[in-house]
């Protein structure tokens, strides 16, 4: 029971040489006691059995640091067997001792990454096929994830090729698949897996030579909703394309940043063109005064409501009454950084309404008496000499029958041969006595 070491063992177990005391005892007293059994165990074995020792264990220095240490030793014996010497070395393992508890620890942390990511994750073994492509892939590891994302257990999956787990499976994905194996970079990849009935978004990367692992996730919810978005997107563009009303949008200082299809046909120009010209270009003078200051009104947050009509001038020439609604467009921070809006072609209306005025005031002026009525007889407007002629003021007249004129000459089947006429698209004319609101009889020819 008697130790001898060098400078070197002292060092190891963090002892001066003044301290020791050479015996079995102090060696005891230096190993961590959780580890004195075994390591004692291992060396009377040793003995025993004649086998190399062979052992790890942990020393506890003075100063309560501890500190790993891997001990080798060669057992001599006498011409009986029996050992009566050992002759070994002792080194300092703490750091690769350390640096596998760290390997350990970071192994745990992945693996628990592993099994409780939402993302699918396949580890595959590349299957060599013909000229350096592969023929197929064999499934070496699986997540849970992959399992619920697959709707296969991960017995099923690990060990199987891939091809055979995912019937069919669409030549697009063995292309991505053989591309990233070949090249060794990697690559993004989404579409529709039929045999999954489902899309789904891959990253797929070789994690060492020889395999190739599939990070992927089911995203056929957000395509759906996406494939949802663009076609509304596309029906509203369709609509935008094709509508006769201009829709526009204009700067702040007034230059269009946006027309649709229908510009060109209510301006003249060509889109590309209107993109270059300020809204002013194509106002005519006597109504600019008035668009600025709507402009300035909304950019002041204190916008005039309902819609506004003026005139443009055609490329050809000619003027074309436009009816205009707007409303502004904010960014994110709610400050008005645009205005946008529709304009209609009310040209056609516009001379409509001049037409109806004037024909209004030619009745107006008539010395002839005019009365309009519905299907039913009642009245819906006179001009001033009917009220001259018959004595019956407008709130005498307008809501009421007709019959207030007639004076009781004539029987009802008289008028009704008229109004028949008259509602079978003929027209009538003749002379008819009525009576004034003095009572007085009075003939006029209709």
């Amino acid at each position: 029971d008697v130790l001898i070491w060098d400078e070197q063992m002292f060092s190891l177990f963090g002892l001066n040489e003044s301290e020791f005391s050479g015996r079995f005892e102090a060696w005891q007293n230096a190993v961590h006691p959780d580890d004195l059994s075994s390591a004692e165990t291992e060396f009377m074995q040793a003995i025993e059995n004649g086998h190399p020792f062979d052992t790890e264990f942990r020393v506890v220095w003075p100063d309560q640091s501890v500190h790993h240490i891997r001990a080798q030793a060669m057992l001599e014996r006498d011409i009986e067997g029996k050992a009566f010497r050992a002759i070994g070395t002792n080194w300092d393992v703490t750091r690769h001792k350390r640096t596998d508890e760290t390997l350990l620890e970071v192994e745990q942390d992945y693996r628990q990454l592993f099994e409780n990511m939402t993302t699918g994750f396949l580890l595959l073994e590349v299957v060599p096929g013909k000229a350096g492509v592969p023929s197929d892939y064999k499934i070496v590891s699986a997540n849970p994830a992959a399992e619920e994302i697959a709707g296969v257990k991960r017995d099923a999956l690990v060990g199987n090729a891939l091809t055979n787990v995912f019937q069919p499976l669409e030549p697009s994905w063995m292309d991505v698949l053989s591309k990233v194996t070949i090249t060794g970079r990697p690559s993004s990849y989404e579409n529709r897996i039929e045999a999954l009935g489902c899309v789904l978004s891959t990253w797929v990367f070789v994690p060492k030579a020889g395999h190739l692992a599939i990070v992927f996730s089911d995203n056929t919810a957000r395509r759906t909703a996406e494939d949802a978005v663009l076609r509304a997107q596309q029906q509203l563009q369709h609509i935008v394309d094709n509508t006769t009303d201009v829709i526009f949008q204009i700067d702040l200082q007034g230059n269009y940043i946006y027309v649709n299809s229908a510009a060109t046909e209510m301006t003249g120009y060509p889109i590309t063109q209107i993109l270059t010209m300020n809204m002013m270009e194509l106002v005519l003078p006597e109504y600019r005064a008035m668009t600025l200051q709507r402009l300035k009104k909304r950019i002041e947050g204190d916008p005039e409501t309902g819609n506004f009509a003026f005139e443009i001038r055609h490329k050809l020439g000619h003027r074309v009454w436009l009816e205009v609604a707007t409303n502004g467009v904010y960014d994110t921070n709610g400050s008005l950084e645009a205005v946008q809006g529709v304009a209609r072609d009310v040209t056609k209306r516009k001379k409509l309404e001049e037409q109806s005025l004037r024909l209004s005031a030619a009745i107006n002026q008539s010395a002839e008496a005019t009365v309009v009525m519905n299907i039913d007889g009642t009245v819906q407007y006179i001009n001033p000499a009917f009220e001259r002629i018959t004595g019956y003021v407008k709130d005498e007249t307008i809501g009421r029958n007709l019959s207030v004129i007639n004076g009781g000459r004539y029987d009802a089947d008289f008028y009704a041969n008229i109004w028949n006429g008259l509602l079978a698209g003929d027209s009538w004319r003749g002379r008819i006595v009525n009576t004034h609101k003095t009572g007085a009889a009075y003939t006029v020819e209709a």
